[in-house]
Order: structure tokens, then C-alpha cells, then sequence
């Protein structure tokens, strides 16, 4: 899954986060996210590097790298 946004705490990012953690996904099944701002990548990284691994926050991302990380993915939300 992946999720591509310019996200804050009004865009509903944590609650998708916790939605993830607490679901029956198959442990193969990752959580991409992409967008900022930078301080707030960095909060959720902060705030969920030890309760999944299978969630990885990235930030911003070039608009030239979005195709390929489109191209990888399989849903998007």
C-alpha cells in the first residue's frame, strides 16, 4: 500500500497508521508513505519506528520518482 500526500494531523495520516497496525494484513503487506511536511514525517517516524515493520515513512519525494514508486505499488490511498 502506499499513501502520497502534502499530509497533517487534519489529514487523517496517524489514523491510517493505527488503522495498519491493528488490522489482520499479511506480514508481507507494507505501509509506504510519501509527502510532508518534514517536520511531520519526522514525528510519525518518531512515533512509529518500534511499533510496526512494516511501516516506512519516506517524506518528500521528487516529482520525477513518483512514477516509479507508483509503478511498485499495488493500492493507494
Amino acid at each position: 500500500m502506499i499513501h502520497l500526500q502534502r499530509f497533517g494531523k487534519s489529514r487523517g495520516i496517524e489514523e491510517i497508521i493505527d488503522y495498519f497496525i491493528n488490522s489482520r494484513f499479511d506480514s508481507t503487506i507494507e505501509l509506504n508513505i510519501y509527502g510532508g511536511p518534514k517536520e511531520f514525517s519526522q514525528k510519525l517516524i518518531d512515533r512509529y519506528k518500534d511499533k510496526s515493520k512494516n511501516i516506512f515513512i519516506h517524506g518528500h519525494i521528487k516529482r520525477k520518482e513518483l512514477s516509479k514508486v507508483l509503478s511498485k505499488s499495488h493500492i493507494g490511498i
